[in-house]
């Protein structure tokens, strides 16, 4: 009995020997696993491919080059080159209003930076232009022969202390709508006296009076205006039209009055052998002639 004590006791000893040191496990203790450097490959659990960041590559980048874009842009100012003869073609019409909205209408004969300014007599209107627009057309120039208002097809009513005016608001349309270099003038009759209203712009280079008075109502023509010594000025008329010949005469005797060898009066007067006044001479003996005045007048102004 006493032998079976003692081997219980033994027994009981050894055991807590063992369990002090690890080699009996306890129940209770959770096992921390740490995963070693190289994972265990599971079938059921699908691989993490590692992800590859491929090195960059030198892709040449190609730019479109973008296709021109053009402007068109009024032609440069300066001198123009020496007109030549030009198919004569049918003349555009064109529409422009004075500084008191009076509308005025036109007819455009070429499109070049030359322009010549026709403008009519007292018992006319633009078409009795016609004829010699197209003899400057043929010739190298634009020709822009407009109706005073109340006249052919302008609108308002005729009124003689207003055309002046007119006569400018058809150098503003050859300056800004038609990008005129050069301009210059031809009035008939009345057409004449108001065109000197334009006397003094730089960009008229002639003014010439066929059969013009030196008043028309209450607009006279100025005496400060024809002793400016450019623009160049021509006073045509024909003898017989007494009249009228003697008011060119006065004013080609201004024009000329205070001119010197410093500052020479660019002027011309010249008298036909006919008696009809204005565009009328164009339908007698003396067309040739003043066809040819004109044309060199127009080359004169524009040298």
């Amino acid at each position: 009995m006493r032998a079976k004590i003692y081997f219980a006791i033994l027994l009981a000893i050894l055991a807590l020997a063992l369990g002090a040191c690890g080699l009996i496990p306890d129940t209770e203790t959770v096992m921390l696993i740490t995963p070693s450097a190289t994972p265990t490959w599971n079938p059921l659990t699908p691989t993490v491919e590692p992800t590859l960041t491929p090195a960059p590559t030198q892709t040449a980048t190609l730019t479109p080059t973008p296709f021109p874009t053009f402007t068109r842009l009024p032609p440069t100012p300066g001198p123009s080159p020496t007109p030549g003869p030009t198919p004569t073609g049918a003349p555009m019409e064109v529409a422009f209003p004075t500084v008191d909205d009076a509308p005025l209408r036109a007819a455009l004969y070429g499109a070049g930076n030359r322009i010549v300014i026709l403008a009519h007599q007292r018992n006319g209107e633009r078409t009795t232009w016609n004829g010699f627009a197209r003899v400057l057309q043929k010739n190298g120039y634009t020709a822009l022969s407009f109706d005073f208002r109340g006249y052919g097809a302008s609108g308002g009513d005729a009124d003689f202390n207003k055309m002046d005016t007119d006569i400018l608001a058809a150098v503003t349309f050859a300056r800004q709508q038609l990008h005129a270099d050069r301009i210059a003038i031809i009035g008939a009759s009345m057409g004449g006296t108001f065109a000197t209203a334009a006397l003094g712009d730089p960009l008229v280079k002639g003014v010439a009076l066929l059969s013009s008075p030196p008043k028309v109502e209450n607009f006279t023509v100025s005496t400060a205006a024809l002793q400016l010594p450019d623009p160049l000025k021509y006073f045509i008329g024909c003898d017989a039209d007494a009249l009228y010949m003697a008011g060119l005469t006065d004013m080609f005797k201004q024009a000329v009055a205070k001119q010197d060898k410093l500052h020479p009066a660019r002027a011309e007067l010249v008298s036909l052998k006919c008696a009809a006044h204005g565009l009328e001479i164009f339908s007698g003996p003396q067309k040739e002639r003043l066809t040819e005045l004109l044309l060199g007048f127009v080359q004169a102004a524009f040298q």
